[in-house]
């Protein structure tokens, strides 16, 4: 499911929402799955270093993600470990390759979520600036949860992977 999400922009995996948990409360919010690496089980997105979900990532690592395909019936929810990549080599290589209109997420002057006095006054970096805001989130996915809603019975099923192990249950909807 994931994989095809990456470059359907139909796809319901193509905008995952990603739970996170500052100290005062969880936070969600949707993001664009940018890469699958399946048998690592690693799911990667983007976003501004400035973000709140760095820092609330940064002191507590557990993520969910939740995905409902309307068109499919299907809803999952992945668990597991998110690592902030931040200037490393890998940012410059996917950076090079992104279009301008994408890089202009990142080179806004002011943090998201910063208050302004109207919605034109919002300033922009010059992009070896804006390339400083450029993150990636990298999620390792340690448990699966799928429920295909059907007429005929809801199916329910739970996928867990530690390290060299998997096992999964159909568990009741």
């Amino acid at each position: 499911f994931f994989q095809q999400g990456v470059k359907n922009k139909r796809s319901a995996f193509h905008y995952p929402a990603i739970a996170s948990c500052s100290k005062k409360s969880f936070n969600l919010r949707t993001v664009i799955l940018r890469k699958v690496l399946r048998e690592d089980r690693v799911l990667f997105f983007y976003t501004d270093y400035r973000s709140n979900k760095v820092q609330e990532i940064k002191n507590n690592n557990l993520v969910l993600l939740h995905v409902y395909d309307k068109k499919n019936n299907i809803q999952i929810q992945a668990k597991g470990k998110a690592k902030i990549i931040y200037k490393e080599k890998l940012n410059q290589i996917i950076w090079s390759s992104m279009s301008d209109h994408s890089k202009l997420a990142y080179m806004f002057e002011k943090a998201p979520d910063s208050k302004i006095t109207n919605k034109i006054d919002l300033g922009y970096l010059k992009e070896e600036e804006g390339f400083k805001n450029f993150t990636i989130i990298k999620m390792k996915v340690n448990k699966i949860t799928f429920l295909k809603l059907n007429y005929h019975g809801n199916q329910k099923a739970l996928f867990e992977y530690t390290n060299k192990t998997f096992n999964y249950f159909w568990l009741v909807p």
